[in-house]
């Protein structure tokens, strides 16, 4: 596997970025991820996909970059991917800044060099004046020259900088995306939850949980495909991001299931959210894109709890929300149910 050279960062990015122009790709963390890693070399077997799909002059277009990038990259060994794609990224950083400074010092010293020249002109008795002046026209020239430089170098520099930052962005909200339906995953929810603690706790106001599930995920996937699932779970994560406001939290904690995070909401607002969410993806119905073939109705269950602020854990939290889901699966599914209250909640409702 071919190591990074921080040398060669900048024409990997350039490379990458080129790319996805020629092929029409929009200019998803995705669809970098996989250039980037393909120019590098990093992975051959990525590489090989991709020229054996231009070999058999397929289109490369973004369904075949999608199927690549959960191939390939998105894997167990993708965080050492990732965590080498940062290194690269802040490599080329810090290789920009030693252009600029470089660039600012040499600059100086010609700036410093045409001083010189000025006051030896200056301290020179001259009794030609046509020469006098021939030879302060080359001074300034000279000096017009070093700042004309100074500017182009550093312009330059500057675009090169703003490109490689916009890049090392990206890369950290990939980092944090569910890599198919892209609200925050996992590891970023739990990140998000301890935030959401300390910030609700530090002002006084509620924080609720919902626990959602798509009610027959695995026989729908049975009977209509993996691909038509993957669509589900886009739809449905679409649905959950546009339900909510502010500061609230959408993630996918694995499989079916997705969680919300309501910062300044009660169990009582909490459960209005829920079944607005519940209501509006019973109305949906699922049809296929091309054909127009109805697929049914997806309809969801959600269990709905309020984090105690008395120091409880938070897979005590979950274990309620999540106990709660369970009542509505027992339930007859497509319903939202609270968790048991067995004390009084402290804080203000602000939902």
């Amino acid at each position: 596997m071919k190591e990074y050279d921080g040398r060669d960062n900048w024409s990997y990015h350039q490379k990458a970025v080129a790319l996805m122009k020629r092929y029409q790709l929009d200019p998803t963390p995705e669809h970098y991820s996989v250039f980037f890693q393909h120019v590098l070399g990093s992975d051959v077997d990525l590489s090989r996909a991709i020229m054996q799909r231009l070999h058999d002059q397929l289109p490369l277009d973004a369904r075949f970059c999608t199927h690549l990038y959960r191939h390939y990259i998105f894997k167990p060994a993708s965080l050492e991917v990732h965590a080498r794609s940062v290194g690269a990224t802040q490599e080329s950083m810090n290789m920009m800044l030693d252009v600029i400074r470089t660039t600012l010092s040499g600059a100086n010293e010609g700036t410093v060099d045409v001083h010189k020249k000025l006051a030896s002109l200056l301290e020179t008795e001259h009794t030609d004046v046509d020469e006098m002046v021939k030879s302060l026209a080359d001074i300034m020239h000279e000096m017009k020259n070093y700042t004309d430089d100074l500017r182009q170098h550093l312009r330059e520099s500057q675009h090169q900088v703003e490109a490689l930052k916009h890049n090392l962005e990206t890369i950290s909200l990939e980092s944090q995306r569910d890599f198919l339906t892209n609200v925050y995953n996992r590891k970023a929810l739990d990140q998000k939850i301890q935030q959401l603690i300390a910030e609700c706790s530090e002002h006084a106001c509620s924080l609720s949980m919902l626990v959602i599930d798509i009610d027959h995920f695995k026989k729908f996937n049975d009977s209509h495909g993996h691909l038509i699932g993957d669509e589900v779970l886009k739809m449905i994560a679409k649905l959950l991001t546009d339900s909510v406001k502010g500061r609230d939290v959408v993630g996918r904690f694995g499989g079916e299931e997705f969680i919300i995070l309501l910062p300044a909401t009660s169990l009582g607002g909490a459960m209005v959210v829920a079944e607005h969410i519940r209501k509006t993806a019973a109305e949906k119905e699922l049809r296929h894109r091309v054909t127009g073939a109805s697929f049914g109705v997806v309809t969801i269950s959600i269990g709905v709890a309020q984090y105690r602020f008395d120091g409880e854990d938070v897979s005590d939290w979950f274990a309620r929300a999540d106990e709660a889901l369970y009542r509505s699966k027992n339930s007859g599914r497509n319903c939202v149910t609270q968790e048991n209250i067995t004390i009084e909640y402290p804080h203000t409702e602000n939902r």
